[in-house]
């Protein structure tokens, strides 16, 4: 590994009994710096490889494959007291989640705060390291076998310096959040991506993910739907990728052919021989089920060219009320949000705004928005 820096000094935790004198000692902590490194190749659920953590002064490699006693692990997390820092957490969120079954809170995300500092959304730990403290981090090991043990130096030096710079990030976005005012609206976007990992996919609307299902039509629909359902809930069970299972040209080739055989379901592209054997009668079973009353509406499709141009006029009013709040554009509205705000008008009687929408964003420029529609609304009228 060519380096223009040290790498820091760290202990790696293999004994139950060392991380529950360290999980007592870092208690009283304010804040801590969070990592993962984990492997999902051949899996539905990631399987945990490795854990950073940071402290002030000290740093940690905590080994899941040799740790036994994860309580004291689960109680550190679930500290309300102590802040865990992580960068783009939501794959650290679905680890700890199918590690430990817990999520750690409260959290601040570094790159979802570089964003309400207007430094981009997605903006990488790598280059947020690299702006702020001009150091050119590694990327050699970051697709290596973290499930492998002994684990090599070269991994445990690139895992370390994946928290080392992350406190000290804290401290500044943290500072200018404050100075702005923009701290209590990152505590609310962290909370959310919390309950999002809650929640989950819900299997029975998995269907809507899949690409082009807004081509179908409802009976094909309805197909979809059940073929989405089964597929979820069997990869979640198998553990196993969704894809090994069935990928989404398959679902859809499925929904729209409509095989009543194993002779037709063959002919099907990109379904495995091993899966047609073991799941074959079920997906058949699945196609042919009496789905008289599912009352299925179509999905909606891509918006028309008229409608494309008020997307335009909303796109354009966000980029100018994001550089007025200093914020990047993406984290108030993105294209996905706008199509259905547009979709919105034309459905309703009395446009409001969405439901869901972050307290914050209904505060800071919840009016505005909702004038500009009204505005757009009149026009379709």
């Amino acid at each position: 590994m060519t380096e223009s820096y040290a790498i820091p000094a760290y202990t790696v935790v293999e004994e139950d009994e060392l991380l529950e004198l360290l999980v007592t000692q870092w208690q009283d902590l304010r804040v801590i710096a969070l990592d993962t490194e984990f492997i999902r190749t051949n899996t539905f659920y990631p399987r945990a490889g490795l854990i950073q953590v940071a402290t002030e002064d000290a740093r940690f490699l905590i080994d899941p494959l040799a740790i036994r006693d994860v309580e004291p692990l689960k109680a550190l997390l679930q500290n309300p007291q102590i802040i865990k820092v992580l960068h783009s957490c939501s794959e650290d969120l679905e680890m700890f989640d199918s590690y430990l079954g817990i999520l750690p809170e409260p959290i601040f995300d570094t790159q979802l705060a570089g964003a309400f500092l207007n430094r981009g959304l997605s903006v990488s730990y790598k280059n947020t390291v690299l702006e702020m403290f001009g150091e050119d981090l590694p990327k050699g090991e970051q697709r290596s076998d973290w499930l492998q043990r002994p684990l090599t130096n070269n991994q445990l030096d690139y895992a370390v310096l994946d928290v080392e710079f992350l406190l000290d990030i804290y401290v500044e976005q943290r500072t200018a959040l404050e100075e702005s005012g923009k701290l209590g609206w990152l505590e609310e976007e962290c909370k959310r991506l919390l309950a999002k990992q809650r929640a989950g996919v819900v299997p029975s609307e998995a269907y809507a993910r899949v690409k082009s299902a807004w081509r179908l039509k409802p009976q094909q629909l309805s197909v979809l739907q059940r073929l989405a359902q089964w597929r979820e809930q069997e990869a979640k069970h198998s553990d196993m990728p969704r894809g090994f299972l069935l990928r989404d040209p398959a679902l859809m080739q499925i929904s729209q052919q409509q095989p009543d055989s194993i002779a037709d379901l063959k002919l099907v592209e990109g379904i495995h021989p091993r899966i047609i054997r073991k799941y074959g009668d079920r997906i058949l079973s699945l196609v042919e089920q009496d789905n008289a009353e599912e009352l299925f509406s179509e999905l909606r499709g891509p918006l028309s060219r008229s409608l494309g141009e008020h997307v335009k006029t909303i796109k354009s009013w966000i980029n100018a009320q994001a550089a007025k709040m200093d914020i990047s554009p993406e984290l108030m509205i993105n294209r996905k949000g706008i199509e259905t705000l547009v979709y919105s008008l034309v459905e309703s009687d009395e446009f409001e705004l969405p439901a869901d929408m972050s307290l914050w964003k209904q505060q800071a420029f919840g009016n505005e928005l909702l004038e500009l529609l009204n505005g757009i609304k009149e026009r379709l009228v």
